[in-house]
């Protein structure tokens, strides 16, 4: 389950913005193209978030659909992955999003929503 190893890295890098304060939201969005779980990676967060002192912080998990950039200079969301273009019907291209996997939003308990 690469789920937790990607939790305890999302949770060190929390850990370092929030400086010593529990975390009230995190936002995090998940390509559908990267390989993880987003309700695997939710519930490692709020584990490793637990251990790690960090509170039971709100998360939000935003899916983010693949977009692709074809040869022939059309960007187009890649909803069949084994189609081609929609405008030439070319194989040609290259993924320009729903592969990451990122942290978008972290407010402390401090912070106001």
């Amino acid at each position: 389950m690469h789920e937790l190893s990607i939790a305890g890295a999302i949770c060190d890098a929390v850990k370092e913005h929030a400086g010593g304060d529990d975390i009230a939201l995190l936002r995090i969005e998940v390509g559908t193209l990267s390989g993880v779980l987003a309700d695997a990676l939710d519930f490692c967060i709020r584990e490793v978030a637990r251990a790690e002192g960090l509170g039971e912080p709100e998360i939000v998990i935003d899916q983010i659909a693949p977009r692709c950039l074809c040869a022939c200079g059309l960007e187009y969301d890649c909803t069949e992955i084994l189609e081609g273009c929609p405008s030439c019907g070319g194989f040609d291209r290259e993924v320009t999003a729903g592969m990451d996997v990122l942290i978008r939003e972290i407010q402390t308990e401090g912070e106001e929503k």
